[in-house]
């Protein structure tokens, strides 16, 4: 909770170690905590979060001022590769085609 409460999964380079050191907990310790939350290990967790975060900035209508690739760097994404990856694993879409979606959404709910 305190992981996701400090936004640690933004920062790019974040590992086990060092948030378990940022916490104040073992790897171990850590690595169990996650596990319990359904996750199957450290990387799964922090991408899920950061892809979650990516969909908040959808949902604030980053994409108007910022690239795709800025705003998954903005949700601690570092490579174009594992951001397609994981989108596309959870969403089942690429995230230009989810953006889209989501936009043209967007516009039938204000037409209503």
């Amino acid at each position: 909770e305190a992981f996701v409460e400090k936004k640690m999964f933004l920062d790019p380079d974040i590992t086990v170690i060092l948030a378990a050191k940022a916490l104040g907990v073992s790897k171990n310790v850590l690595s169990k905590t996650i596990a319990d939350c359904g996750a199957k290990n450290f990387v799964e967790f922090v991408n899920e979060h950061r892809l979650n975060h990516f969909l908040g900035l959808v949902e604030e209508e980053a994409h108007l001022k910022l690239s795709i690739m800025g705003m998954a760097e903005t949700s601690g994404f570092k490579s174009k590769a594992t951001f397609n990856r994981v989108f596309k694993a959870k969403m089942e879409l690429t995230p230009s085609v989810y953006i889209e979606q989501y936009s043209q959404s967007k516009l039938v709910e204000g037409q209503v």
